[in-house]
């Protein structure tokens, strides 16, 4: 047999092309073409046929081949669909079904090149049909390289690297639950039961045979011991190094300076992974939310919300444990973050984080001064656009009745996490009673918009001597500043 104007193979190619017959075995063991993965990309292909008024000979091909593909019959399938392409290259139907009837059989490089011709035929609203199969194709390949990889290194004893390769191959094709309880194993022989355990879950919970399920419950099982001593272990060290990662940041914030890049990027990779290996193994929502609150500070916002979603995925992590953590308040601007929120919890996760998203853009409401002059209390804040004004919401002095600030108050102009302006300070008692001075100041937001600081030195006025040789003046602490926190009732 020759090859036919369309430069794919010709029907008598079929046997080279499918596969050892256990592959085709298999395939048809797994039953309706590895469950969900056929449906979502044959289906909507089935009924866009079905609701087609033609009945021509190209179009009986397809309904041929859909019903050989039905019968996990995919050689055959791919043989109509071959007769379908003669009957019209130009149509991209024929080389979809080639495609996915290939896709089938393993034979990933002729797959993708059926796939690749359907999609320079297929019309625009067809187009992320064939997309999906392309990317299929693509994690099959992926699945089958690393397979070969994995096989490799269990023949030359390099365990990590075959555990590693197994577990990227279960990753492509999760639906390939044996490559999964396979890197499980390898990974029990080095004693990383964190990177298995992740793996007897989801099989555990996805896996259709109840074979593999029990096998991976199993293992569950007889690992407890080793995962939670592994887990107490990691989070100890985790919130030891949280506790110090936190530390450094907020001595750098309450003296109005950035955290030390160096110091923080390194607490901060160290306690991630500590807390992320204590998740692994307990399945703690909490160690989740904890390290995701340290990707989101340190401007990791993507690895940050990949994290919540495991949490919320594999152990529960609520709604509310997210939205009350301070640091993760960064992410609520971000639609992926909001996408997680509103699909995993609902649209009125989502619309807290749009609230919350207002709030760090606006600073606007009642705050609180608890470091700075007395008397110590609540103030309001007011931001129109980039203006910025802070002032008591009550007057003591009965020298200054017509000002809204008791005994100071800032106006200036917010850029990002920075406040510039003027600070006035009112005196009120003694020599300064009857006293006012402005002074330039520099405000530091806090990134979750719940905390203000004034740029040290801190400024307030002073009485100095006594009687008739008493006078009033400016007075600078160096190590001293300002402090506002946010009142949010929510």
């Amino acid at each position: 047999m020759g090859t036919p104007s369309n430069g794919f193979p010709a029907q008598g190619r079929l046997s080279a092309i499918s596969g050892p017959l256990h592959l085709r075995l298999r395939v048809w063991r797994v039953g309706l073409w590895v469950a969900f993965g056929c449906l979502v990309i044959l289906l909507p292909y089935s009924i866009l046929r079905a609701a087609t008024a033609e009945t021509g000979p190209y179009e009986s091909a397809l309904r041929k081949a859909d019903v050989h593909m039905k019968r996990g019959e995919f050689v055959e399938a791919l043989s109509v669909a071959q007769e379908a392409i003669k009957l019209d290259e130009q149509r991209f139907e024929g080389y979809h079904s080639a495609a996915l009837a290939l896709y089938y059989q393993e034979s990933v490089d002729p797959a993708t090149r059926y796939a690749q011709a359907a999609m320079t035929r297929a019309p625009e609203d067809q187009r992320a049909m064939v997309e999906r199969l392309i990317d299929a194709i693509g994690k099959k390949r992926t699945y089958w390289e690393r397979v070969r990889a994995g096989d490799q290194a269990v023949t030359k004893g390099y365990v990590t690297k075959a555990a590693a390769e197994y577990t990227e191959a279960w990753r492509a094709m999760p639906v390939r639950a044996e490559v999964g309880l396979k890197a499980a194993r390898l990974w029990e022989q080095i004693q990383e039961y964190a990177e298995g355990a992740k793996i007897l879950r989801a099989v555990a919970k996805q896996a259709k045979e109840p074979a593999v399920v029990k096998e991976a419950q199993r293992l569950l099982a007889a690992w407890k011991g080793p995962l939670e001593k592994l887990g107490w272990e990691k989070w100890r060290e985790g919130y030891e190094l949280y506790g110090r990662w936190d530390e450094a940041d907020r001595y750098q914030f309450y003296h109005g300076q950035g955290p030390s890049e160096e110091e923080s990027d390194d607490l901060a990779r160290r306690a991630v992974s500590a807390l992320t290996l204590a998740f692994d193994a307990l399945q703690n929502p909490g160690y989740a939310a904890s390290a995701a609150a340290i990707l989101a500070r340190e401007k990791k916002e993507d690895e940050a919300v990949a994290l919540l979603e495991r949490g919320a995925r594999e152990a529960g992590l609520k709604a509310e444990e997210i939205l009350k953590e301070p640091r993760l308040r960064r992410l609520a601007g971000r639609e992926n973050f909001k996408k997680f929120l509103e699909t995993t919890y609902g649209p009125a996760a989502s619309a807290t984080a749009v609230e919350i998203h207002r709030e760090v853009l606006n600073l606007s409401g009642r705050w609180d001064l608890s470091a700075g002059p007395f008397p110590y209390g609540p103030v309001q804040v007011s931001q129109q656009g980039s203006e910025v004004t802070i002032v008591f919401e009550k007057n003591d002095n009965a020298n200054y009745p017509g000002v809204k600030a008791g005994n100071m108050q800032f106006e200036g102009t917010r850029r990002e996490q920075r406040l510039a302006g003027v600070l006035t300070l009112y005196g009120e008692r003694g020599p300064c009673a009857k006293e006012t001075v402005r002074v330039r100041a520099e405000l530091v937001l806090s990134d979750d918009g719940l905390e203000m600081v004034s740029v040290p030195p801190r400024h307030y006025l002073s009485s100095r001597g006594q009687g008739a040789a008493s006078s009033c003046g400016v007075k600078a602490e160096d190590n001293g500043y300002y402090y506002w926190t946010r009142d949010v009732a929510r």
